[in-house]
């Protein structure tokens, strides 16, 4: 039995989201994905030991970007600090008529902060997603740390913040620490370099080189490059520890041709539900078609 499945859902359209950011179309396919509850409690297991690594105090939110084939996921990244794609994922679940458990969406707190309005849309349906599962959520205008509020953005404020200490706990380094202890079956994660390992000049070709924090993008245009730069900078930034490299791990290829992602979000330790991203560029993001992806309980 393999621990993911694809297979072609009933899907009411109906209840299918037509624009994922402003104006611009969401492309869906009621083609998707199963994970068995063999793999979801192994994830289980691995969120645990990532939480207490990095030493996350508070109730802890992530989306988990991860390449899978059918037997196993292999984690490319731990969003921590602006975990989005809760409206996607919760969307397609209603969609297809699976359950999600209710009672760890409680931990979402009642107050929703938007940090920029041109996420407004996406937001929007985040509310409007809660409210389907009977949980009621409201926007506030304030970000005082008076109540907890969980913000739809980056921030740097902790004070009754959720996600909690985002900008620290998502910085790249502590999946590529972790990965040093990390001993999984099915999940995995692909092997890093770091800088003390590694000069910039022998870093292999066929490893991604990834921005290290959320807060050092502001001086790049880029947060995941495929092709090594070339320049002193780049050498200057990987000395500075503000760089790290992953091994490039293909991903499965649909019956299209195109490559697919699994976009995971999690509660504690516990993943929710998710959605999974299909494209033909290398490095997929949030405009590609999208598939649901159901979580066996």
């Amino acid at each position: 039995m393999t621990n993911i499945t694809t297979t072609t859902f009933e899907m009411d359209n109906s209840i299918i989201a037509p624009c994922i950011y402003g104006n611009r179309q969401r492309f869906t396919t009621n083609e998707g994905v199963e994970v068995s509850a063999k793999l979801q409690l192994e994830l289980q297991q691995f969120l645990e030991q990532y939480i207490a690594f990095v030493w996350l105090k508070r109730k802890a939110f992530f989306r988990i970007d991860a390449y899978f084939d059918y037997d196993s996921l292999y984690i490319l990244d731990m969003n921590a600090s602006f975990v989005d794609g809760w409206w996607n994922a919760l969307n397609f679940t209603r969609a297809v008529g699976a359950q999600v458990d209710r009672i760890l969406l409680w931990e979402i707190p009642g107050n929703l902060y938007l940090t920029d309005e041109v996420y407004r849309p996406e937001f929007d349906l985040f509310l409007q997603e809660m409210w389907e599962q009977w949980l009621e959520r409201t926007e506030t205008k304030k970000l005082d740390g008076s109540v907890p509020t969980y913000v739809y953005g980056p921030t740097t404020r902790k004070a009754n913040i959720f996600p909690y200490d985002g900008m620290r706990v998502d910085n790249k380094m502590n999946l590529a620490l972790f990965s040093r202890q990390w001993q999984g079956q099915n999940i995995q994660i692909p092997p890093f370099i770091l800088p003390s390992e590694c000069s910039w000049d022998d870093v292999p070709r066929d490893y991604a080189i990834k921005v290290s924090g959320k807060s050092d993008v502001s001086w790049c245009s880029w947060k995941v490059n495929i092709w090594k730069p070339k320049g002193k900078v780049w050498w200057q930034l990987w000395e500075q520890w503000k760089l790290v490299a992953q091994s490039l791990v293909g991903p499965t290829v649909n019956r299209e041709g195109e490559n697919m992602q699994a976009i995971i979000m999690t509660i504690l330790d516990t993943p929710i539900c998710g959605y999974v991203q299909t494209s033909r560029r290398n490095i997929i993001n949030d405009d590609s078609t999208q598939w649901p992806l159901i979580i066996n309980t």
